[in-house]
């Protein structure tokens, strides 16, 4: 990525993605 502010908030999309996935799996997998 030739933009230097890309690549962080691509990064930072990312990890909150990774964030939400595993808040969100954890009452899942709590409940099943």
């Amino acid at each position: 990525m030739p933009s230097s502010s890309e690549c962080p908030l691509a990064m930072i999309m990312s990890r909150l993605c990774a964030f939400f996935a595993v808040v969100l799996n954890l009452p899942n997998a709590k409940t099943l």
